[in-house]
């Protein structure tokens, strides 16, 4: 799979987009370019939904980290 392509704002320093697929609730083509550096958000083209349909999502979409408790404490032995 080829990478993301890049923020088109030449402030951002070439930051790559990610594929935000938060807001797919309606279909699986709802997705949204994010930026990795400013956070805004672009309409994929025709094209770039095509390439990448199937590709990963991006950070916001991953699962929430659980972190589990250690328990009650052991006695010794």
């Amino acid at each position: 799979m080829s990478p993301p392509p890049e923020c088109p704002d030449p402030a951002c320093g070439r930051r790559l987009l990610w594929k935000d697929t938060t807001h797919t609730k309606h279909g699986p083509e709802f997705w949204k370019w994010t930026c990795s550096g400013c956070r805004r958000q672009y309409e994929p083209t025709h094209h770039d939904r095509r390439r990448y349909a199937h590709a990963a999502p991006g950070p916001a979409a991953a699962a929430p980290v659980v972190h589990s408790s250690p328990g009650p404490p052991q006695p010794p032995r």
